[in-house]
């Protein structure tokens, strides 16, 4: 099982009103592979946490029930672990980014990882490269 960082989802479905760079072009197309294997069964997990950031920048371009429908069909899906933010992990996130500054929720990513022992992240943060134990993976 992969952790599934924002950043891919967000790609995959943020509609901008704009004109994509081509590495944005590719970094969207990657995401939508992603989460075509995500659909197709790979089990992956995400917090509660990442996809309230995934939900706060995606209300920007969706309508309200296209993106009730989306959020819907993440909480129905059985291969997509979701997993719930306690008060003491979050603290522990925030202790860590003071090493990491800025990335609080990268830092939670991280957190939840090494709790569940989990080792590869989808995702095309260079942030995550910081953790040798970790693999990022963007395809």
């Amino acid at each position: 099982m992969k952790f599934l960082d924002s950043n891919v989802v967000v790609y995959a479905f943020f509609m901008p009103r704009r004109q994509l760079s081509l590495e944005e072009q590719q970094l969207k197309e990657k995401s939508k592979k992603i989460i075509e294997k995500i659909d197709a069964g790979e089990k992956v997990a995400i917090s509660v946490v990442h996809l309230s950031e995934i939900a706060n920048i995606l209300r920007t371009c969706f309508a309200s029930h296209d993106l009730v429908s989306l959020f819907e069909s993440f909480y129905t899906k059985e291969n997509l672990v979701i997993f719930a933010v306690s008060q003491s992990e979050y603290l522990e996130a925030i202790h860590l980014s003071k090493s990491l500054p800025g990335k609080i929720n990268d830092c939670l990513a991280a957190v939840l990882m090494k709790k569940y022992k989990i080792t590869e992240i989808y995702t095309f943060d260079s942030d995550f490269t910081t953790f040798s134990w970790m693999k990022t993976v963007q395809e």
